[in-house]
């Protein structure tokens, strides 16, 4: 269906012709009718990177660093009326072997031959969530509810709160990103020693 044709149309006076020149007249520096707020636009605080992560840090420090874990979103939804509104999908960027600044190491976990304290049914590591009951002889995995016995040599009293009294002293209970030295059963094969292979050449 062909269009009607639209001639060119030629700005002469009138109000057009005062709108146009109004128009050309703006600019980013000077908006006509504008006030001065006195306030220098360079002087006001701008995201930098890693701002927000030590805030985050400090608000759950027993979380890991972000750099090992990153969500694709701050927040969460903490009720079924607000998750069913979120139409937003969540994802998380792993890097558990992230280098780590210096002076800052992950602290190592070796629990030697007694094998790490993880959950019966859902193998969670223990960490610092889970919960401890029965004056320090079961803790209660934070992922699926299920309640661990407590290995022997692993056992510590328990204070008035419910707290462990050696919690300072585990950094699998205080810290949110820790190293654990796997046993003998969690390896596929048996640990190969090094060799090392010269080569000698002479003329």
């Amino acid at each position: 269906m062909p269009f009607p044709h639209i001639g060119q149309q030629h700005v002469g006076g009138g109000p057009m012709q005062g709108l146009v020149e109004e128009f050309q007249s703006l600019s980013v520096g000077s908006i006509p009718g504008s006030l001065d707020s006195g306030i220098d636009a360079k002087s006001l605080p701008r995201p930098l990177d890693g701002d927000e992560e030590p805030r985050i840090l400090e608000s759950y420090p027993l979380n890991c660093h972000l750099r090992f874990l990153r969500l694709t979103t701050h927040t969460i939804p903490s009720s079924q009326s607000l998750l069913a509104r979120w139409h937003l999908p969540l994802g998380a960027v792993v890097t558990p072997l992230a280098e780590v600044p210096e002076g800052e190491e992950v602290p190592i976990v070796n629990f030697g031959t007694a094998g790490v304290v993880r959950c019966r049914r859902c193998r969670t590591y223990i960490n610092p969530y889970v919960t401890f009951t029965d004056a320090g002889r079961k803790w209660r995995c934070n992922l699926c509810s299920l309640l661990n016995d407590v290995p022997a040599e692993y056992y510590c009293a328990l204070d008035a709160t419910g707290r462990r009294l050696d919690i300072d002293q585990r950094p699998e209970l205080s810290k949110g990103s820790v190293e654990f030295v796997a046993p003998t059963e969690y390896m596929v094969r048996p640990q190969c020693r090094p060799h090392i292979s010269s080569l000698l050449m002479s003329q």
